[in-house]
């Protein structure tokens, strides 16, 4: 499902659409036709974006919304960086090509602990107001392609977004970041990374 369109919930994603279309249009298959990755989790494939030392101030963050338009579109991987094969996702935010990442490192952010469901007997926290303390990761910061980096949290602002929260999911993954996707519930979150020292809540 995600080749085909933008999901973010672990009941979206393994489900499996089919359509018509001559597969040279979506990747360079192998010669039975079989889609796959275009490489393993284990690479650390992730491209596109730097993960650079910032002198920016952690601060007490809210979950919001991003300002850009974001699409993931699945691509062949030799058309995106110097012949690999296999699918990629490659990722952008207002029409500018951001990053590009392996889809199974996302399939595994989403279909694993890392996407915290909502636990409906814990007092759910108001989505809006609850904060967590990190650094915030903005479109402006995707779309410079310079992600910031420090020892502390980070948030990514992809609140109502599937597809930065599928991108943001995929492109940490793939750079071997410990990853929390929230699903309601802000500071269930950050707990699940909050043992680790660092890490990315996705909200």
């Amino acid at each position: 499902m995600p080749l085909a369109q933008a999901v973010d919930t672990p009941s979206e994603i393994q489900r499996f659409m089919m359509f018509d279309l001559p597969i040279i249009d979506l990747v360079a298959a192998d010669l039975d036709g079989e889609i796959y990755a275009g490489d393993e989790i284990s690479s650390g494939y992730g491209q596109g974006v730097s993960l650079i030392s910032s002198s920016r101030k952690d601060k007490e963050i809210s979950a919001r919304k991003p300002s850009g338009n974001w699409s993931v579109h699945a691509r062949m991987g030799v058309s995106v960086d110097g012949g690999l094969h296999g699918v990629v996702m490659a990722s952008k935010c207002s029409g500018r090509l951001v990053g590009w990442f392996n889809p199974l490192a996302a399939d595994v952010v989403f279909l694993s602990t890392a996407y915290v469901a909502i636990d409906k007997e814990s007092a759910p926290d108001d989505y809006e107001t609850a904060t967590v303390r990190g650094l915030e990761i903005t479109d402006q910061d995707w779309q410079d392609g310079r992600l910031p980096r420090k020892d502390c949290y980070h948030v990514v602002q992809a609140w109502g977004c599937a597809p930065l929260r599928y991108a943001s999911a995929g492109i940490f993954a793939s750079l071997r970041e410990e990853v929390a996707v929230a699903t309601g519930n802000l500071e269930s979150a950050f707990g699940r990374i909050e043992a680790q020292g660092s890490g990315v809540v996705i909200t």
